[in-house]
């Protein structure tokens, strides 16, 4: 090859660096655009993670740390998303450094998992590096109980930074009282407020923070001794300074008491809005995959059961308080939905359903009690419900007072096709349009009772509260239009049908 030849074939070759470089960016781009993509669907008007942390921030002052890192419990791809469930990093706010995180309940019902943990844990040791505050915007369902131990190894990660930061704020606060700042002093009592707000939110008890705040004391006054000490003070002032002490730790202990009394009451709604998500992904036409319904649950503190059974009740015309259901802990309600309904778990072993008492704890409201199922397949038991509640209202069914769908499910089937329903009825029926209304009924009546009798005279003459004589001479009258297709099994199982339907629209004729 001459020279010149191999110069022009080097020229025609693609600079192989240059592609790979250009490789990786794409590469790097495809993850970041997967990395920012929401988890899964969100409740319309819900903001995401991003959203809500860009409405805290200054504009573009977000930095994000722990973009790229992905779950670690799943060994498929699919399910290790990046950033595993919580967006961390720093930016400001009125211009002042902030450390903020947020949870991302799109993915694994925001519950933390190990890298979750991780990437939290390390922002916060770089806001005490920096010493700048963090700021948490919670919406997930606790420790992700698929990665257990390291999940709950983590959150004592979490507890033992927050009682250092509680420690150095003690310290902070009692140097405050000695140097007569009282504006400092109380917005590091605000501080303690949103402390203990934040433990009863989290579900906590108030011990760790108390823990904290008896601990900064201590060492503040072991410092304060040992400096009275070599200064030689007057033991007077030796004693103010102690009383100073004590009135410190009284002040921020009072402080994180009234905001965990607050954050307690606070929690109980959060605990509610989750169950009524809860609720809303169980009773869904397309189910949840179990792992989704596992995390929010625990985040709700609701048991998963094995089976549950779902009430549908007649709607109210002016929905009040007072006219909330008196139901257990265990029951997710949702009195907004129309019908309003109540998920109940357990259902066959509870004994909820016996004697008036669950009819009393609905307060006098008409009911419908769908079948028990797995609890995978609720929105089937609302679905039988909700039809029920259907036919109630229309009489077909009692009007009045609780109705299992159990005790009612050939009416239930019957009314499942309406227009199925009318074709049987048309076909079965067709003989009886030869004769006159007020015959037809009677025949009509007589032939679904010696039907449901087995043939005997006797049994459908006392149905019908009539004599046994009467019910042979409507009989013939029914040979003669019917001819031998009275004897087919299956023409009978279609009369028997057709009859029942029909005795229950007049009923519903019948019903004011």
């Amino acid at each position: 090859m001459t020279q010149e030849a191999a110069t022009s074939r080097a020229r025609q070759a693609p600079p192989r660096a240059f592609d790979r470089t250009v490789e990786r960016i794409a590469d790097l781009d495809a993850r970041r655009a997967l990395a920012v993509a929401p988890g899964g669907p969100r409740r319309r008007g819900e903001f995401g993670a991003r959203e809500r942390i860009d409405r805290l921030l200054d504009p573009n002052s977000f930095t994000e740390t722990g973009l790229f890192v992905r779950a670690r419990a799943a060994a498929d791809d699919a399910r290790r998303p990046y950033g595993d469930g919580v967006v961390t990093g720093h930016g400001t706010v009125d211009g002042r450094p902030v450390c903020v995180f947020a949870q991302d309940s799109t993915v694994f019902g925001g519950s933390m998992g190990e890298a979750f943990g991780e990437k939290t844990v390390a922002l916060m040791d770089l806001a005490l590096k920096t010493g700048c505050p963090v700021v948490g915007l919670n919406d997930g369902g606790g420790a992700r109980i698929q990665e257990g131990v390291a999940s709950l190894a983590l959150y004592a990660e979490l507890v033992r930074r927050n009682l250092r930061a509680g420690v150095v704020t003690a310290l902070t606060l009692f140097v405050d009282h000695i140097t007569d700042s009282p504006g400092r002093v109380d917005a590091i009592a605000a501080t303690y407020y949103e402390l203990g707000r934040a433990v009863a939110l989290e579900g906590r008890s108030l011990d760790a923070l108390q823990s904290a705040v008896r601990i900064g004391g201590l060492h503040a006054w072991r410092l304060v001794g040992r400096t009275a000490e070599e200064l030689g003070l007057d033991s007077p002032v030796v004693a103010a300074l102690g009383e100073l002490a004590f009135r410190t730790v009284h002040e921020v202990a009072e402080a994180a008491a009234a905001g965990y009394a607050e954050g307690q009451l606070r929690s109980a709604d959060e605990v509610e809005r989750r169950r009524g998500r809860l609720l809303d992904l169980l009773l869904r036409d397309q189910p949840a995959s179990p792992q989704t319904v596992r995390e929010l649950a625990h985040g709700a503190r609701w048991p998963l059961p094995q089976y549950v059974t779902v009430v549908a009740l007649a709607a109210a015309p002016d929905q009040r308080d007072e006219d909330r259901p008196l139901v257990g802990s265990d029951a997710l309600v949702d009195m907004e939905s129309r019908p309003p309904r109540i998920l109940l778990p357990d259902p066959d072993g509870s004994g909820r359903f016996g004697g008036r008492a669950f009819a009393l704890a609905l307060r006098g409201r008409p009911a419908a009690i769908g079948p028990a199922v797995p609890l995978t397949e609720a929105a089937q038991s609302l679905c039988w419900a909700a039809r029920a509640l259907g036919l109630m209202g229309r009489g077909i069914l009692p009007r009045q007072g609780v109705l299992r769908c159990a005790d009612h499910l050939s009416t239930l089937l019957l009314h499942s096709d309406e227009s199925l329903l009318a074709q049987l009825q048309s076909r079965a029926l067709t003989p009886l349009d030869a004769v006159s209304e007020g015959q037809r009924a009677r025949l009509a009546e007589t032939l679904l009772a010696w039907l449901l009798s087995g043939s005997n005279v006797a049994d459908a003459a006392a149905r019908l509260h009539v004599h046994p004589q009467t019910v042979r001479y409507r009989l013939r009258q029914l040979e003669k239009l019917f001819g031998d297709a009275l004897q087919d099994p299956g023409t009978r199982l279609d009369l028997i049908l057709a009859l029942r339907s029909e005795a229950l629209r007049n009923q519903e004729n019948l019903t004011p």
